[in-house]
């Protein structure tokens, strides 16, 4: 089981969880008007951080390097974390994770940049620096996935404690107000004039907020009541890269999967903290989500009229919040909503109030179509689970084919797939692979399960991706695809080549026009996400036995620029006042997994997304994330793999891996087999 055992939020709002937590029950609001030529030409409202009292909290730190902005945020963010643990940070035992959208991104083309080194702009690097200063020893992972990324790297979280990778992890989410983001933003006319005001009839845009918050995660419980993650899921709506699907799909499964995961019906939720920007169509396929899991009668409230939108913060510091309420039993409203203005009937709260809360339900949206959802439950100072309003169906789930799995809620589960597993939080642990091992925790009495229904509650009922026979413990490479230096190879065999071209804009546009896909589309792209999108394109084309649901397939994919050649093209256009051009149609492009949002769009793929930012291709975190998928039964495929762009150069290393190929010459999806692969053309 995973425990959420310390955090910390760092807002407009206060440098602690408690200063935070009280400023919201008490209706405070951070989002004010910022004239400040040096984030944008004209004022505009946003929650930020006061520097000076920023700076003050991080001399007291007595660092002996500089540090830009977000890295002393996030810096001060984990070290007040970390004082409420034991938890020892420079063990190989304890992980971290950074979520954000755009890091140091101030640092890109200012006069800051001189203090720092170029690479300090880079995400990768970012993780560098926060690891070095806690002298961790593991490398940091950094994910960027826009504004899902805190959920969906809190459930990285858990999986890696579930998988035993660490025992502890710490998961610290940050993004700031710049000149960037903001004329990005308002570049896409989606900022509101005054705070936002979620789920609002007169709600007219987002506002953007700063932060940085942390939330440390163990396979070790704190001593009393504890707040743990259930389960957790994402999505793509394979929709649009910038807007939302209209009929909430890519949500929809997110949530259907992280309640199975949960071991939970959606009856069960009792609360629901919304993504809830205030833009009239995130906030209506919110609504449009909720109602098809027929959770109308759970409680909804968005926190981002008050915090304003802080983008890889958002999810992390949501969550924060969403356990507070929950250690509170209070119901925080939602700050600029006055009358409902969603077209289904969802139950969004305007007054702070007391109920008390076991199971709740953690939202996210973004750009590129991704979606996520998580699920936190509470447990009683025995280590109970806490029953919901929807824990008195007597019948307990189970699922049979060919071997035997039941899995129960509080916490027994019993998995057999060429082996058996029962698993007992808190109690007992059985697990057997050939060998059987026996280990106890805290105590062996096993105690009577409390119920559990696999297939959450829907107005559209569709049962849940369920694979037929469990999925295999060595899901299999079939097909790859390379593009370097010009080439284009598949499975080792080159397919196209053009020595004149002299960059990838030119060669990539003639290798399209090479392999003929019929997407228009494509030429609106910007080139690294033509790269991924192509190699994608000629991976599936020549990939048999592709014949799966659509939420059955996840894209999992990295780089080590992020989106650095697009970023410097945004920041030519905003450099100057007097030449201010900022083009939405770039901006758009300045996040790494729209490459994901574009390739999902073309096949219809509705699976598991995340996008990480490695300084050098990593095969071993890369097959450990996509194997937990796999083992998770979140997916039955996956599309794996690294496309990088830097102006030396270009790669794109793309990979389709399945547990159910019947094709022969396939590889074992390890980190030895996909470094091969990789290191294969020259």
């Amino acid at each position: 089981m995973t425990y959420l055992i310390a955090d910390n939020i760092i807002s407009s709002l206060g440098f602690t969880t408690s200063q935070n937590f009280e400023a919201l029950k008490a209706a405070r609001v951070g989002i004010k008007n910022i004239d400040d030529k040096l984030l944008y030409p004209e004022p505009f409202p946003a929650s930020v951080v006061d520097t000076d009292e920023l700076n003050a909290h991080f001399a007291k730190l007595n660092a002996k390097t500089p540090f830009a902005r977000l890295e002393k945020m996030m810096i001060l963010s984990i070290v007040d974390a970390l004082g409420k643990t034991g938890v020892d940070i420079q063990s190989e035992r304890t992980g971290i994770i950074l979520s954000t959208t755009k890091g140091n991104i101030d640092l890109l083309g200012s006069e800051s940049q001189s203090s720092f080194d170029q690479e300090r702009v880079l995400l990768w690097r970012l993780g560098e620096v926060i690891g070095h200063y806690f002298g961790n020893p593991n490398r940091v992972e950094v994910l960027s996935n826009a504004c899902i990324s805190g959920v969906v790297a809190l459930n990285t979280a858990a999986m890696l404690i579930k998988n035993g990778k660490y025992d502890n992890v710490v998961v610290c989410g940050g993004d700031i107000v710049s000149r960037f983001v903001v004329s990005g933003f308002m570049s896409f006319l989606s900022l509101s004039p005054t705070a936002c005001k979620p789920f609002d009839e007169k709600r007219d845009g987002l506002s953007l907020g700063e932060a940085a918050g942390t939330i440390i995660v163990s396979n070790t419980p704190n001593e009393g009541q504890n707040i743990v993650w259930l389960g957790g899921a994402s999505a793509n709506d394979a929709n649009h890269i910038s807007g939302p699907s209209r009929t909430g799909e890519g949500s929809f499964i997110a949530i259907r999967k992280a309640l199975v995961e949960a071991g939970i019906e959606s009856r069960d939720i009792e609360h629901i903290s919304a993504h809830g920007t205030a833009t009239p169509y995130n906030d209506e396929m919110e609504s449009i989500a909720i109602s098809r899991h027929n959770m109308e009668n759970a409680t909804v409230n968005s926190l981002k009229g008050s915090w304003g939108h802080t983008l890889g913060a958002a999810g992390i510091i949501e969550t924060i919040a969403l356990a507070e309420e929950m250690r509170q039993n209070t119901l925080l409203k939602t700050a600029g909503f006055v009358k409902h203005g969603v077209s289904k009937a969802i139950h969004v709260i305007n007054q702070t109030q007391t109920k008390e809360l076991t199971t709740c339900l953690k939202m996210a949206s973004g750009f590129g179509g991704s979606n996520a959802a998580l699920v936190l439950g509470k447990l009683g100072s025995d280590g109970s689970r806490k029953s919901g309003v929807g824990s008195q169906n007597p019948a307990a789930g189970s699922r049979q084919s060919d071997n035997l799995t039941i899995e129960q809620s509080n916490h027994l589960t019993i998995e057999q797939s060429n082996h058996l597993t029962i698993e007992q939080s808190s109690h007992l642990t059985i697990e057997q692979s050939n060998l059987l091992t026996i280990q106890p925790s805290n105590n062996q009495a096993i105690p009577q399960p409390a119920t559990r229904n696999l297939q959450p509650e829907t107005r559209n009922p569709q049962p849940a991706t369920r694979n037929p026979q469990p999925a295999t413990r060595n899901p299999v490479i079939t097909t790859c695809c390379h593009i370097k230096n010009n080439k284009v190879y598949l499975n080792g065999k080159l397919l196209f080549e053009d020595r004149k071209a002299t960059d990838l804009n030119t060669f990539i546009k003639k290798a399209f026009r090479h392999f003929k896909p019929k997407y228009p589309k494509f030429f609106k792209m910007d080139d690294i996400s033509k790269l991924g999108f192509l190699a994608a394109e000629i991976m599936l084309a020549n990939n048999s036995g592709t014949d799966f649901k659509e939420e059955e397939i996840g894209v999992v994919l990295s780089n080590s620029q992020s989106t650095l050649i697009t970023d410097s093209r945004f920041q030519e256009s905003i450099n100057e006042d007097t030449n201010f051009f900022p083009s939405p149609a770039v901006f758009v492009y300045t996040l790494p997994n729209i490459m994901i949002g574009e390739i999902s769009i073309r096949h219809k793929l509705r699976g598991e997304n995340a996008f990480f930012i490695f300084a050098a291709f990593n095969a071993g975190f890369l097959t450990d994330y996509i194997n937990g998928l796999f083992f998770s039964r979140k997916i039955k495929a996956c599309i794996g793999g690294w496309v990088d762009e830097k102006e030396e150069g270009y790669e794109a290393f793309m990979y389709w891996t399945t547990a159910q190929s019947m094709q022969e010459n396939t590889k074992a999806h390890s980190a030895q087999e996909v470094n091969k692969l990789y290191n294969s053309i020259g």
